[in-house]
């Protein structure tokens, strides 16, 4: 809704990877390298996504409804949500 009151708004990116847990991690010493591996990663991704402005090749574009479908949509369950109140009301009084 942000975006849709302040007429638009700025493209943001979301970068992910999914791990598998390795018996190895136990070891604190270990942990902290990988880690430390993971920062040295993610430092280069990012100085090559300012470059560029791609995190690389293989990068989607994800698809968001249109804040009018959204607004739709929640004053479509506020709608329902008063009906539901206004039926259970009617058997009390």
């Amino acid at each position: 809704m942000s975006a849709w009151r302040n007429g638009g708004g700025k493209p943001f990116a979301i970068h992910y990877e999914i791990f598998k847990m390795d018996p190895k991690w136990k070891d604190e010493e270990e942990l902290k390298n990988f880690l430390f591996d993971r920062y040295q990663k993610k430092d280069k991704l990012l100085e090559s996504y300012y470059k560029t402005g791609s995190f690389s090749s293989e990068s989607k574009e994800a698809q968001f409804p249109s804040d009018m479908i959204l607004i739709g949509f929640h004053i479509l369950i506020m709608g329902l949500f008063a009906l539901l109140v206004i039926f259970l009301l009617s058997f009390v009084y």
